[in-house]
């Protein structure tokens, strides 16, 4: 029973803490979050009245395993009376695994590309750059990935059983070969309690510098006009209900700026649109993907485009909209990962993988015990 709550302590970390209670095994250093947590085994330990635990955690396999240890007597009289260890495998998906992933089509044009880097190691360069710039798609159709020449895939392309590619062979270069077989379930996105029963706030209107501190704020809408900036100070987690617009902004440096060691989630019920020459989470040195995510909830057939970054932007983040279509283009530079109903990758757009968001999971719903065995 002590190694079964260690598990459960140790899961709730992970779930609910950000991995704060938790060390590197490695190094021992402390895990900010679960995402900046170092590499290998991360590592949980703790007492109980009549005994103690100590888990590892390995995020790659999401395998927990845990030894318990039960004593009678205390101090000095304290002796060991059994040990037990458990591995428990949690089986939930991961939600950002590829570059870019879509339900069904799949658009990349012009002189467009896909690579990676990784930002625990630091800042996006091209000279070093990775090669799991990976375009997926669940569908099953003819031509379902539309590729057009110019473009280069530094990873692999991918379609569900059936589907197929079009492209030339000789005007566009896919590094990691093209698979078939993709078949991912896109959870959907739920709104935590206890952001849909926060304040109602109405219309943020931002002409010139907002502040926003730690907490979580439900607002109708947000319009940021032309240079307007918005700066995030703490752990902020907005609620926007608009079911038509909800984010909108204006041309020419709009900037969201999130402070080092801050973080900004945005639930988003209606369409998110950044306009031109914007500046989104380029404010701080590591600039941490992690740090920005934007989960919609948008479903519209009459204006399908629910979340847009084009047009000469800067965007350090991820977006989890599974009901609507995503695009990047004109000349945006997009790292951090998409996944959309359909995504389109045009005219020069650039989505640089972020692989530390490899590890991110859905942050509405806990992980699923999928597996459990005594370890003797």
């Amino acid at each position: 029973w002590i190694a079964e709550a260690g598990i459960q302590r140790a899961a709730w970390d992970y779930d609910y803490n950000q991995c704060k209670g938790m060390v590197n095994q490695g190094t021992n250093t402390p895990c900010l979050d679960c995402v900046s947590c170092g590499l290998g085994l991360r590592a949980f330990t703790g007492t109980l009245s009549t005994g103690d635990f100590s888990v590892t955690f390995d995020p790659n396999t999401k395998t927990y395993v845990s030894k318990g240890n039960s004593y009678r007597g205390s101090d000095a009289n304290k002796y060991l009376m059994a040990s037990r260890k458990i591995k428990v495998l949690f089986g939930r998906d991961y939600i950002f695994g590829h570059a870019a992933f879509a339900q069904g089509e799949m658009t990349i044009r012009n002189g467009s590309s896909a690579d990676s880097y990784n930002s625990n190691n630091g800042v996006y360069a091209a000279a070093t750059a990775g090669s799991k710039g990976n375009m997926g798609t669940n569908g099953t159709s003819v031509n379902v990935i539309d590729i057009g020449n110019n473009s280069t895939i530094h990873g692999i392309v991918s379609t569900g059983p059936g589907g197929t590619v079009d492209y030339m062979p000789s005007k566009v270069n896919i590094t990691g070969g093209i698979t078939h077989s993709n078949d991912v379930y896109l959870e959907p996105v739920s709104v935590p309690a206890a952001l849909q029963t926060s304040p109602y706030l109405g219309t943020l209107t931002v002409s010139g510098t907002t502040n926003i501190a730690t907490g979580k704020y439900r607002y109708d809408s947000i319009s940021i006009g032309n240079a307007g900036t918005i700066n995030i100070n703490g752990d902020v987690e907005l609620y926007l209900t608009n079911t038509a617009t909800a984010l909108q902004t204006g041309n020419n440096t709009v900037a969201i700026n999130i402070s080092s060691g801050a973080s900004l989630k945005i639930y988003s019920e209606g369409k998110i649109d950044f306009g031109n020459n914007e500046y989104i989470n380029n404010n701080t040195t590591n600039k941490a993907t992690a740090n920005l995510m934007i989960f919609s909830l948008y479903d519209s057939t009459s204006d399908p485009d629910g979340v847009i970054i084009a047009n000469n932007n800067e965007f350090y983040g991820a977006v989890y909209a599974p009901l609507t279509n995503v695009t990047i283009a004109n000349n945006a530079a997009f790292y951090g990962a998409a996944v959309g109903k359909e995504v389109a990758l045009l005219n020069n757009g650039m989505i640089h993988y972020d692989e530390s968001l490899s590890l991110i999971k859905a942050p509405w719903q806990p992980s699923e015990l999928r597996d459990w065995q005594e370890q003797f």
